[in-house]
């Protein structure tokens, strides 16, 4: 089929552009793609046979790349029209277009801002009001994509929920493809140096290491929780070190100065953004995400990939993936949840954490890139005429 596919980035540099990236290469051979996106990065060489059709857009503000980006895949698909072309079947990820066969959903943004938003806003800010803008934005062209829609995609049952409440009578519609991790990529080397990386972070042979990632988005993510349960002054507590990875300068900068004036010192190191955060989860004791919303966090699986044991909210996608005491602990979205489970991880045997780790490997291999082409490839059979 000749397929045309909307994302705003296609390379492994997003999180839902990675999956695309997947799809387009793992797929090409059997299908024609034209990626309509700023950003277009394949594995191996430049020679990859996938048409790209490049929209410009700049990388930052958040929300204005968007919009140059949305307004140029409308006109760049209307010239393409305009030039005879036609396709089969047109895919759209993360509300890149306004319309489409597929709708490739990794957000509900109406179920975020009605249920989640008053919870994790912040203070008034500038950048408060384009995260605010950018939900409204999405929202507006989500709903119309539910709607119009033949198939939508979702990462999650959690996500195939939201959707269902808030834009009822479409779940005929829904089909979960669970996401994937490069497996083989995540496991750790024989050779790396933990200790080095341990040192480097500030963290100590009798301290253990909590690692948080997010690109951004850290009051949502739960960063704030976090950083409460830290500065509670429990003495249970005393040995757990937190490794912040992720973040634009700027924001890294306000939540290093939140984390000062909180006490904290030298008990939380901040990383900043990275091209590649395996060293970091390779190194660390456990990872941990409070977050409040997601619809089936990539950071999770690139963290059992990496045989870390999980500590995170029930939300979308850590439902289906983590087990209570098995490949990690459950915590509320609460400073006192956080810091309990926290406490809990703290208290297991050097045996029992050896346990999670396996069990947490083991639970990102049932998710294999395999079954997730596979998934793909059903769905497009399905709108075969």
């Amino acid at each position: 089929m000749r397929i045309a596919l909307f994302d705003q980035v296609v390379g492994p540099e997003s999180p839902a552009g990675s999956r695309d990236m997947r799809i387009v290469e793992q797929l090409r051979a059997e299908h024609e793609f034209t990626v309509i996106s700023s950003a277009l990065r394949l594995p191996g060489t430049e020679d990859h046979g996938v048409e790209h059709v490049g929209v410009a857009a700049p990388p930052r503000p958040a929300l204005l790349a968007f919009l140059i980006y949305f307004a140029g895949a409308c006109i760049a698909y209307a010239r393409l029209r305009l030039r005879g072309r036609r396709f089969d079947v047109a895919h759209v990820t993360d509300c890149a277009f306004p319309s489409g066969d597929v709708f490739y959903a990794h957000f509900c943004h109406a179920a975020y801002l009605s249920e989640i938003w008053p919870v994790v806003r912040g203070p008034r800010s500038a950048r408060r009001l384009q995260a605010w803008l950018s939900h409204q934005v999405r929202a507006t062209i989500e709903a119309r994509l539910v709607r119009r829609a033949r198939v939508i995609v979702v990462p999650s049952r959690g996500l195939q929920r939201d959707i269902d409440r808030l834009y009822p009578g479409n779940d005929h519609k829904i089909t979960v493809i669970q996401n994937t991790v490069d497996l083989d990529g995540f496991r750790a080397p024989p050779e790396f140096d933990r200790t080095s990386v341990r040192e480097r972070m500030g963290t100590g042979a009798g301290d253990t290491a909590f690692v948080f990632v997010a690109l951004g988005h850290f009051e949502r993510k739960g960063l704030p929780l976090l950083l409460e349960a830290l500065a509670s002054g429990e003495e249970s507590l005393a040995a757990a070190r937190l490794w912040v990875v992720g973040g634009e300068r700027d924001l890294v900068a306000s939540y290093r100065r939140r984390s000062d004036e909180s006490g904290l010192g030298q008990r939380v190191t901040f990383a900043g953004r990275t091209s590649d955060v395996r060293p970091f989860l390779w190194a660390a004791d456990a990872f941990v995400s409070p977050s409040h919303y997601e619809a089936f966090s990539l950071g999770l699986i690139e963290a059992a990939a990496a045989g870390l044991p999980l500590v995170a909210t029930r939300i979308s996608g850590a439902e289906e993936l983590l087990v209570d005491g098995r490949n990690g602990l459950f915590v509320d979205p609460t400073r006192a949840g956080v810091a309990d489970g926290l406490k809990r991880f703290l208290a297991l045997d050097q045996e029992s954490r050896a346990a999670m780790q396996r069990a947490a490997r083991e639970s990102a291999e049932l998710l294999s890139p395999e079954r997730f082409v596979s998934a793909w490839r059903t769905v497009y059979a399905s709108l075969e005429s």
